[in-house]
C-alpha cells in the first residue's frame, strides 16, 4: 500500500470534485444506512509508484510519486485500464487529463456560484421593488 499523505489525498478529491478524471463517474455513494455511504474512486499513480509499476520508470523520488502532484483520481475501471494497457497511458497523456479534469471542476462550479449569485440577486432586487410599491416610495416628497 503507498504512503500517500492524508493532505495530498484532501487535495487530490478536492479539486477532483468527487468524479473520475476520465469518465467523471461520481467517487462516492450514498446507501440508504446513514453509516453505508462508500467510496469507490481510487488515487491512481501517475508515474508508478514503484519502478515495477506501470509507467514505473521515473526519475521521481519515491516521496514527489506519492505527492498530489503525480496523482490522479480515477474511478477503478479506469484505474485498472490505465495500469494494464499503459502503452495508451503514457505519463504525459495523464498529466494533460488531470490538468483538464481539475480545470472542468473549478468552471463548472464556478458557473453554479454565479448561478446562485444571479437568483441571490434576483431574490434581493424583488424584494426591494415590493417594498418601494407597498410602502408607497415612488410619491414621497424629500
Amino acid at each position: 500500500m503507498s504512503d500517500i499523505k492524508q493532505k495530498d489525498i484532501k487535495i487530490l478529491w478536492g479539486r477532483s470534485g468527487n468524479r473520475c478524471a476520465i469518465c467523471k463517474a461520481l467517487l462516492t455513494q450514498d446507501k440508504k444506512s446513514v453509516t453505508a455511504s462508500t467510496t469507490f474512486g481510487e488515487q491512481a499513480h501517475i508515474a508508478g509508484e514503484k519502478e515495477s509499476a506501470a509507467r514505473g520508470s521515473s526519475i521521481l523520488a519515491l516521496e514527489e510519486r506519492n505527492s498530489y502532484h503525480n496523482l490522479i483520481l480515477l474511478c477503478p475501471n479506469h484505474h485498472t485500464e490505465v495500469d494494464n494497457q499503459e502503452e495508451d497511458w503514457p505519463v504525459e497523456k495523464l498529466h494533460k487529463i488531470k490538468s483538464e479534469h481539475e480545470l472542468w471542476v473549478t468552471e463548472t462550479l464556478s458557473e453554479t456560484l454565479d448561478r446562485i449569485q444571479i437568483a441571490r440577486q434576483a431574490t434581493i432586487s424583488s424584494v426591494v421593488d415590493s417594498a418601494v410599491n407597498l410602502c408607497q416610495l415612488e410619491g414621497w416628497k424629500n
